[in-house]
Protein backbone atom coordinates (compact mmCIF):
# COMPACT_ATOMS: atom_id res chain seq x y z
CA UNK A 1 0.00 0.00 0.00
CA UNK A 2 1.41 3.40 -0.99
CA UNK A 3 2.06 6.11 1.57
CA UNK A 4 3.35 9.67 1.39
CA UNK A 5 5.42 11.55 3.94
CA UNK A 6 4.66 15.00 5.30
CA UNK A 7 7.57 16.53 3.39
CA UNK A 8 6.54 14.84 0.15
CA UNK A 9 2.94 16.02 0.49
CA UNK A 10 4.07 19.56 1.34
CA UNK A 11 5.92 19.67 -2.00
CA UNK A 12 3.20 17.91 -3.99
CA UNK A 13 0.33 20.23 -3.03
CA UNK A 14 2.25 23.17 -4.44
CA UNK A 15 2.51 21.58 -7.87
CA UNK A 16 0.18 22.50 -10.71
CA UNK A 17 -1.18 18.94 -10.89
CA UNK A 18 -0.95 18.22 -7.19
CA UNK A 19 -3.21 15.69 -5.47
CA UNK A 20 -6.53 16.40 -3.85
CA UNK A 21 -6.42 15.72 -0.11
CA UNK A 22 -9.22 13.97 1.75
CA UNK A 23 -9.86 14.24 5.49
CA UNK A 24 -11.16 10.77 6.40
CA UNK A 25 -11.00 11.00 10.17
CA UNK A 26 -13.93 9.36 11.88
CA UNK A 27 -16.74 11.81 12.63
CA UNK A 28 -16.03 12.32 16.37
CA UNK A 29 -12.34 13.04 15.67
CA UNK A 30 -13.16 15.35 12.77
CA UNK A 31 -15.86 17.32 14.55
CA UNK A 32 -13.85 17.57 17.75
CA UNK A 33 -10.86 19.05 15.95
CA UNK A 34 -10.33 22.74 15.24
CA UNK A 35 -8.32 22.24 12.03
CA UNK A 36 -7.95 20.35 8.77
CA UNK A 37 -5.03 20.13 6.38
CA UNK A 38 -5.12 23.22 4.18
CA UNK A 39 -7.35 22.55 1.19
CA UNK A 40 -8.62 19.18 2.43
CA UNK A 41 -12.02 17.82 1.39
CA UNK A 42 -14.07 16.08 4.08
CA UNK A 43 -15.17 12.49 3.41
CA UNK A 44 -16.71 9.84 5.70
CA UNK A 45 -14.35 6.83 5.95
CA UNK A 46 -17.31 4.50 6.52
CA UNK A 47 -19.16 5.53 3.36
CA UNK A 48 -16.53 5.21 0.62
CA UNK A 49 -18.94 3.50 -1.78
CA UNK A 50 -21.33 6.44 -1.41
CA UNK A 51 -18.87 9.17 -2.45
CA UNK A 52 -16.32 7.28 -4.53
CA UNK A 53 -17.90 8.07 -7.90
CA UNK A 54 -18.45 11.73 -7.07
CA UNK A 55 -14.81 12.56 -6.36
CA UNK A 56 -13.59 15.48 -8.48
CA UNK A 57 -11.09 14.44 -11.11
CA UNK A 58 -7.44 14.72 -10.06
CA UNK A 59 -4.06 13.18 -10.87
CA UNK A 60 -3.94 11.49 -7.47
CA UNK A 61 -5.54 11.42 -4.03
CA UNK A 62 -4.01 11.58 -0.56
CA UNK A 63 -6.11 10.59 2.44
CA UNK A 64 -5.34 11.21 6.10
CA UNK A 65 -6.76 10.33 9.48
CA UNK A 66 -5.51 11.18 12.97
CA UNK A 67 -2.38 9.01 13.09
CA UNK A 68 -2.15 7.48 9.61
CA UNK A 69 -3.20 4.04 10.79
CA UNK A 70 -6.03 1.75 9.71
CA UNK A 71 -8.69 4.39 8.99
CA UNK A 72 -6.81 6.22 6.22
CA UNK A 73 -5.03 3.07 5.10
CA UNK A 74 -8.33 1.26 4.54
CA UNK A 75 -9.75 4.20 2.56
CA UNK A 76 -6.60 4.36 0.41
CA UNK A 77 -6.90 0.64 -0.23
CA UNK A 78 -10.56 0.96 -1.26
CA UNK A 79 -9.76 3.81 -3.65
CA UNK A 80 -6.80 1.95 -5.16
CA UNK A 81 -9.04 -1.07 -5.77
CA UNK A 82 -11.13 1.19 -8.04
CA UNK A 83 -8.11 2.26 -10.05
CA UNK A 84 -7.52 5.58 -8.26
CA UNK A 85 -3.93 6.60 -7.54
CA UNK A 86 -4.38 6.90 -3.76
CA UNK A 87 -1.91 7.18 -0.88
CA UNK A 88 -2.29 7.72 2.84
CA UNK A 89 -0.39 10.33 4.84
CA UNK A 90 2.22 8.87 7.15
CA UNK A 91 1.56 9.97 10.73
CA UNK A 92 -1.76 11.58 9.80
CA UNK A 93 -2.74 15.09 10.79
CA UNK A 94 -0.88 14.73 14.10
CA UNK A 95 2.51 14.50 12.38
CA UNK A 96 1.50 17.13 9.82
CA UNK A 97 0.68 19.55 12.63
CA UNK A 98 3.83 18.75 14.58
CA UNK A 99 5.89 19.56 11.49
CA UNK A 100 3.96 22.84 11.05
CA UNK A 101 2.17 21.94 7.85
CA UNK A 102 -0.43 24.53 6.76
CA UNK A 103 -3.89 24.11 8.27
CA UNK A 104 -7.40 25.43 7.67
CA UNK A 105 -9.38 26.46 10.72
CA UNK A 106 -12.77 25.01 11.61
CA UNK A 107 -14.92 25.39 14.73
CA UNK A 108 -14.25 22.75 17.36
CA UNK A 109 -17.23 20.48 17.90
CA UNK A 110 -18.79 21.24 14.52
CA UNK A 111 -18.40 21.03 10.77
CA UNK A 112 -17.03 24.00 8.85
CA UNK A 113 -18.91 27.28 9.20
CA UNK A 114 -18.95 30.11 6.66
CA UNK A 115 -20.27 33.66 6.67
CA UNK A 116 -20.84 36.22 3.94
CA UNK A 117 -23.05 39.13 2.96
CA UNK A 118 -26.83 38.81 3.01
CA UNK A 119 -28.94 38.87 -0.16
CA UNK A 120 -26.79 36.29 -2.00
CA UNK A 121 -26.29 36.54 -5.70
CA UNK A 122 -24.20 34.48 -8.14
CA UNK A 123 -20.88 34.06 -6.26
CA UNK A 124 -22.56 33.75 -2.86
CA UNK A 125 -24.87 31.06 -4.26
CA UNK A 126 -22.22 29.15 -6.22
CA UNK A 127 -19.62 29.06 -3.42
CA UNK A 128 -21.90 27.38 -0.85
CA UNK A 129 -22.93 24.87 -3.52
CA UNK A 130 -19.28 24.08 -4.20
CA UNK A 131 -18.46 23.76 -0.50
CA UNK A 132 -21.41 21.53 0.37
CA UNK A 133 -20.97 19.42 -2.77
CA UNK A 134 -17.21 18.87 -2.68
CA UNK A 135 -15.64 20.24 0.51
CA UNK A 136 -17.90 19.55 3.47
CA UNK A 137 -21.47 18.25 3.21
CA UNK A 138 -22.14 19.28 6.80
CA UNK A 139 -21.04 22.91 6.31
CA UNK A 140 -23.11 25.71 7.84
CA UNK A 141 -23.66 29.02 6.01
CA UNK A 142 -24.49 32.38 7.59
CA UNK A 143 -25.70 35.49 5.75
CA UNK A 144 -25.50 38.84 7.53
CA UNK A 145 -25.34 42.57 6.65
CA UNK A 146 -22.04 43.51 5.02
CA UNK A 147 -20.68 45.45 7.97
CA UNK A 148 -21.36 42.54 10.32
CA UNK A 149 -19.50 39.85 8.40
CA UNK A 150 -16.21 40.18 10.26
CA UNK A 151 -17.72 40.47 13.73
CA UNK A 152 -19.98 37.49 13.00
CA UNK A 153 -16.99 35.49 11.77
CA UNK A 154 -15.22 36.15 15.06
CA UNK A 155 -18.27 35.61 17.27
CA UNK A 156 -19.40 32.41 15.51
CA UNK A 157 -15.96 31.03 14.68
CA UNK A 158 -16.80 31.15 10.98
CA UNK A 159 -14.73 31.71 7.84
CA UNK A 160 -15.67 34.92 5.97
CA UNK A 161 -15.84 34.85 2.18
CA UNK A 162 -16.73 37.07 -0.77
CA UNK A 163 -15.92 40.24 1.14
CA UNK A 164 -12.80 42.39 0.72
CA UNK A 165 -9.48 41.58 2.39
CA UNK A 166 -10.11 37.93 3.25
CA UNK A 167 -8.63 34.75 1.79
CA UNK A 168 -11.72 33.60 -0.13
CA UNK A 169 -12.54 36.64 -2.23
CA UNK A 170 -11.98 38.16 -5.67
CA UNK A 171 -8.43 38.15 -7.05
CA UNK A 172 -7.99 40.48 -10.01
CA UNK A 173 -10.40 39.29 -12.69
CA UNK A 174 -11.20 36.09 -10.77
CA UNK A 175 -14.20 35.78 -8.46
CA UNK A 176 -14.53 34.06 -5.08
CA UNK A 177 -15.63 30.81 -6.73
CA UNK A 178 -12.27 30.70 -8.53
CA UNK A 179 -10.48 31.19 -5.20
CA UNK A 180 -12.28 28.19 -3.71
CA UNK A 181 -11.40 26.08 -6.76
CA UNK A 182 -7.73 27.04 -6.36
CA UNK A 183 -7.56 26.56 -2.59
CA UNK A 184 -9.11 23.09 -2.69
CA UNK A 185 -7.16 22.08 -5.80
CA UNK A 186 -10.26 21.29 -7.83
CA UNK A 187 -9.02 22.84 -11.05
CA UNK A 188 -8.05 19.54 -12.63
CA UNK A 189 -11.70 18.58 -13.03
CA UNK A 190 -12.84 19.71 -16.53
CA UNK A 191 -16.48 20.12 -15.47
CA UNK A 192 -15.52 22.40 -12.59
CA UNK A 193 -13.21 24.36 -14.89
CA UNK A 194 -16.14 25.05 -17.22
CA UNK A 195 -18.46 25.88 -14.35
CA UNK A 196 -15.91 28.31 -12.88
CA UNK A 197 -15.81 30.19 -16.18
CA UNK A 198 -19.61 30.46 -16.24
CA UNK A 199 -19.76 31.70 -12.64
CA UNK A 200 -16.94 34.18 -13.24
CA UNK A 201 -18.64 35.59 -16.32
CA UNK A 202 -21.98 36.00 -14.55
CA UNK A 203 -20.53 37.38 -11.31
CA UNK A 204 -18.15 39.90 -12.89
CA UNK A 205 -20.57 41.00 -15.64
CA UNK A 206 -18.24 39.62 -18.32
CA UNK A 207 -21.07 37.68 -19.89
CA UNK A 208 -19.14 36.86 -23.05
CA UNK A 209 -16.82 34.48 -21.14
CA UNK A 210 -19.29 31.62 -21.51
CA UNK A 211 -22.59 31.18 -23.38
CA UNK A 212 -24.28 30.13 -20.13
CA UNK A 213 -23.14 33.18 -18.12
CA UNK A 214 -26.09 35.46 -19.06
CA UNK A 215 -28.53 32.68 -18.17
CA UNK A 216 -26.93 32.13 -14.77
CA UNK A 217 -27.04 35.86 -14.06
CA UNK A 218 -30.73 35.98 -14.97
CA UNK A 219 -31.61 32.89 -12.91
CA UNK A 220 -29.77 34.28 -9.89
CA UNK A 221 -31.61 37.58 -10.16
CA UNK A 222 -34.95 35.84 -10.53
CA UNK A 223 -34.26 33.66 -7.49
CA UNK A 224 -33.50 36.72 -5.39
CA UNK A 225 -36.84 38.22 -6.40
CA UNK A 226 -38.79 35.17 -5.20
CA UNK A 227 -38.46 36.12 -1.55
CA UNK A 228 -40.78 38.87 -0.30
CA UNK A 229 -39.12 41.61 1.71
CA UNK A 230 -40.44 43.40 4.74
CA UNK A 231 -41.25 47.11 4.09
CA UNK A 232 -38.22 48.34 6.07
CA UNK A 233 -35.81 46.34 3.87
CA UNK A 234 -37.54 47.53 0.72
CA UNK A 235 -37.01 51.10 1.88
CA UNK A 236 -33.34 50.47 2.66
CA UNK A 237 -32.71 48.85 -0.73
CA UNK A 238 -34.40 51.75 -2.49
CA UNK A 239 -31.84 54.04 -0.82
CA UNK A 240 -29.05 52.70 -3.00
CA UNK A 241 -30.03 49.96 -5.45
CA UNK A 242 -33.72 49.01 -5.23
CA UNK A 243 -36.11 49.55 -8.13
CA UNK A 244 -39.85 49.45 -8.67
CA UNK A 245 -41.27 46.72 -10.91
CA UNK A 246 -42.82 49.33 -13.22
CA UNK A 247 -39.40 50.90 -13.82
CA UNK A 248 -37.93 47.45 -14.47
CA UNK A 249 -40.65 46.80 -17.06
CA UNK A 250 -39.89 50.14 -18.70
CA UNK A 251 -36.17 49.29 -18.94
CA UNK A 252 -36.89 45.85 -20.45
CA UNK A 253 -39.23 47.34 -23.02
CA UNK A 254 -36.59 49.89 -24.04
CA UNK A 255 -33.86 47.21 -24.22
CA UNK A 256 -36.02 45.00 -26.47
CA UNK A 257 -36.81 47.78 -28.94
CA UNK A 258 -36.31 46.54 -32.53
CA UNK A 259 -33.83 49.29 -33.34
CA UNK A 260 -31.43 48.13 -30.64
CA UNK A 261 -28.77 45.64 -31.67
CA UNK A 262 -25.94 43.78 -29.98
CA UNK A 263 -25.57 43.23 -26.26
CA UNK A 264 -24.87 45.68 -23.45
CA UNK A 265 -25.09 45.69 -19.65
CA UNK A 266 -26.99 48.50 -17.89
CA UNK A 267 -27.55 49.25 -14.24
CA UNK A 268 -31.24 49.65 -13.59
CA UNK A 269 -32.36 51.14 -10.29
CA UNK A 270 -34.43 53.92 -8.81
CA UNK A 271 -32.97 57.43 -9.09
CA UNK A 272 -30.16 57.36 -6.51
CA UNK A 273 -30.78 59.76 -3.60
CA UNK A 274 -27.01 60.10 -3.08
CA UNK A 275 -24.04 61.13 -5.19
CA UNK A 276 -20.80 59.31 -5.98
CA UNK A 277 -19.04 61.56 -3.49
CA UNK A 278 -21.18 60.18 -0.67
CA UNK A 279 -19.95 56.59 -1.09
CA UNK A 280 -17.15 56.52 1.49
CA UNK A 281 -19.27 58.24 4.15
CA UNK A 282 -22.20 55.93 3.38
CA UNK A 283 -20.01 52.90 3.98
CA UNK A 284 -18.62 54.29 7.23
CA UNK A 285 -21.78 55.87 8.69
CA UNK A 286 -24.85 55.70 6.48
CA UNK A 287 -27.20 56.95 9.19
CA UNK A 288 -25.52 60.35 9.45
CA UNK A 289 -25.58 60.81 5.66
CA UNK A 290 -29.31 60.03 5.49
CA UNK A 291 -29.94 62.46 8.34
CA UNK A 292 -27.97 65.15 6.52
CA UNK A 293 -29.21 64.62 2.96
CA UNK A 294 -32.78 63.46 3.61
CA UNK A 295 -33.95 64.37 7.11
CA UNK A 296 -37.54 63.68 6.07
CA UNK A 297 -36.58 60.06 5.31
CA UNK A 298 -34.93 59.67 8.72
CA UNK A 299 -38.14 61.01 10.25
CA UNK A 300 -40.22 58.48 8.27
CA UNK A 301 -37.99 55.64 9.50
CA UNK A 302 -38.30 56.86 13.08
CA UNK A 303 -42.08 57.22 12.79
CA UNK A 304 -42.30 53.56 11.78
CA UNK A 305 -39.78 52.47 14.46
CA UNK A 306 -37.37 51.33 11.75
CA UNK A 307 -33.62 51.44 12.19
CA UNK A 308 -31.61 53.24 9.52
CA UNK A 309 -28.84 51.15 7.94
CA UNK A 310 -25.44 51.44 9.60
CA UNK A 311 -23.58 50.97 6.33
CA UNK A 312 -24.36 51.23 2.62
CA UNK A 313 -21.64 49.66 0.49
CA UNK A 314 -22.66 50.92 -2.95
CA UNK A 315 -24.80 53.39 -4.84
CA UNK A 316 -26.14 52.31 -8.22
CA UNK A 317 -25.73 54.89 -10.99
CA UNK A 318 -28.16 54.78 -13.91
CA UNK A 319 -26.53 57.42 -16.10
CA UNK A 320 -25.61 54.89 -18.79
CA UNK A 321 -29.18 53.53 -18.96
CA UNK A 322 -30.58 57.07 -19.15
CA UNK A 323 -28.23 58.01 -21.98
CA UNK A 324 -28.18 54.70 -23.87
CA UNK A 325 -31.70 53.38 -23.36
CA UNK A 326 -33.68 56.50 -22.70
CA UNK A 327 -34.53 55.04 -19.28
CA UNK A 328 -36.57 57.42 -17.12
CA UNK A 329 -37.27 55.92 -13.69
CA UNK A 330 -40.27 57.49 -11.97
CA UNK A 331 -40.44 55.60 -8.66
CA UNK A 332 -37.80 57.17 -6.45
CA UNK A 333 -37.05 56.58 -2.77
CA UNK A 334 -39.86 58.90 -1.66
CA UNK A 335 -42.38 56.90 -3.71
CA UNK A 336 -42.24 54.10 -1.16
CA UNK A 337 -43.71 56.44 1.42
CA UNK A 338 -46.21 58.01 -0.94
CA UNK A 339 -47.36 54.54 -1.96
CA UNK A 340 -46.50 52.07 0.81
CA UNK A 341 -45.64 48.59 -0.43
CA UNK A 342 -48.27 45.90 0.18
Amino acid sequence: MNSISVSELSSAVGERKGPIVLDVRRTPAYRGSSATLAGALRRDPDAVDGWLKTLPRASSVVVYCVHGHEVSQNVAKALAAQGINARYLEGGIETWTQQEGPLDHKPSGADTRWVTRERPKIDRIACPWLISRFVDRGAEFLYVPTKQVRETAQARDAIPYDVPDVHFTHEGELCSFDTFIKHYRLGADPALQRLALIVRGADTAKLDLAPQAPGLAAVSLRMSRCFPEEPRLLAIYRLYRGVDAEDVAQAHELALAPERGGFEVFNISAPPPFSRGDCRRLFEDAESVVLERHPWAAAEFERRSWLLPRSIDRVYVVDKAIAGLGYRPVHDFAALFRRPPP
